[in-house]
């Protein structure tokens, strides 16, 4: 993972993403879905992972983004 990666998690009731070099999330809300999707907008946009969390902090899903800002996925075991 590099600092830049963007990282979908749940904290204090509510869904985030954050660049993980930020403790601040630059979105949040009670939809996981629409806090995935804004990950995956500005991994693509930046061209890194987006890591999908769990509840418990597990990692369910790792999305790498290249330059044709199509998804590569990684098993989630493999993305620790």
């Amino acid at each position: 993972m590099t600092g830049r990666d963007v990282e979908t998690y749940f904290e204090d009731g509510s869904w985030r993403t954050r660049r993980q070099d930020s403790k601040a999330p630059f979105a949040s809300g009670p939809s996981r879905q629409q806090m995935i999707a804004a990950g995956a907008e500005v991994a693509r946009w930046n061209q890194v992972r987006h890591i999908i969390r769990d509840r418990d902090g597990t990692v369910a899903e790792v999305n790498t983004y290249g330059s044709a800002g199509l998804p590569a996925r990684e098993q989630a075991d493999q993305a620790s």
